[in-house]
């Protein structure tokens, strides 16, 4: 049985595995977006994303709230790990807000892929929209960092269509039967 230790840590690395799944649906669409540079760069952030959430200040705030009581205390210490988190992790908003420039491209395709495990862990793959729908005004995106992210969004949107209509050719029909 998984104590709560392993258990937030097993969350934490499934999380990045789903932010790699989502990562390997829209690859094909980011060679044209990204440059190789940049592809480069983002492949390198997805082996260690959220890996400051493994830093002793922002994983015990987890597991104790998560996986132990939610008290007032322990909500306070999480709500402070998860602002660290958001001001020192480049796949934020708030990390280029803080520095008052716009969000480089490679950081927000992250963020979408970031943004999409939720809809991928539950077999949802759409549901990062209606998250977009519900979140964008609380995003504190600069410049044209909106108008990229939008436009990442529809890269998902592609790609969703286009797994979606693979997955169905891939699918054995039985031929009809007399009735």
């Amino acid at each position: 049985m998984e104590n709560k230790f392993e258990r937030c840590k097993n969350y934490i690395l499934g999380h990045r595995a789903l932010v790699e799944k989502g990562f390997e649906i829209l690859q094909p669409l980011l060679k044209d977006y990204l440059s190789d540079a940049e592809m480069e760069l983002l492949k390198s952030n997805i082996k260690v994303h959220d890996e400051s959430k493994f830093s002793s200040d922002e994983f015990f705030a987890r597991v104790n709230y998560y996986h132990g009581e939610k008290s007032e205390e322990n909500l306070k210490k999480l709500k402070s790990a998860e602002e660290k988190h958001k001001t020192t992790n480049p796949h934020h908003p708030e990390y280029w807000a803080a520095k008052n420039e716009e969000m480089p491209r490679v950081y927000i395709v992250e963020m979408v892929l970031d943004m999409w495990t939720f809809g991928l862990r539950d077999n949802n793959p759409r549901e990062i929209f209606d998250f977009y729908e519900k979140n964008k005004d609380e995003m504190p995106l600069l410049g044209s960092s909106r108008k990229e992210l939008e436009r990442v969004l529809k890269m998902v949107d592609v790609a969703i269509d286009e797994e979606t209509h693979q997955k169905s050719k891939n699918k054995v029909h039985k031929p009809c039967e007399n009735v």
